[in-house]
């Protein structure tokens, strides 16, 4: 993981987590943050041709909270933020500087930070 890419966890999306984290009883908790591509359904028209339905996310993060206990303390791909453990399985791309976790509509969500 690059160093200079940059975590930042509101404080919306710390309380969120504390909350969920307590309801699973997580002994480690923390979260995971990864890309999130498009998705796609081929359906057949009544001539039988394909039709692809594809959806792109808003956010092509993905954020899920789990269990941590698993890592190692000094595992290179997660990165303390608030105390709270945060598993970075990708490489960052040109341009992003890093990512922000904040809360919308109840949901851990993502930002890139550019």
């Amino acid at each position: 993981m690059n160093r200079h890419f940059e975590v930042r966890i509101t404080a919306a999306a710390v309380e969120l987590l504390e909350k969920l984290s307590s309801e699973e009883l997580f002994e480690q908790p923390g979260m995971m943050v990864h890309r999130q591509g498009p998705t796609g359904e081929l359906t057949r028209a009544a001539n039988g041709s394909a039709v692809w339905n594809v959806e792109r996310p808003p956010d092509h993060w993905k954020v899920q909270i789990g269990e941590m206990v698993t890592f190692a303390q000094e595992d290179e791909d997660v990165v303390r933020v608030h105390d709270i453990r945060v598993w970075l399985p990708m490489i960052p791309r040109h341009g992003e500087k890093g990512l922000e976790v904040d809360v919308r509509d109840g949901e851990l969500v993502a930002r890139t930070l550019r």
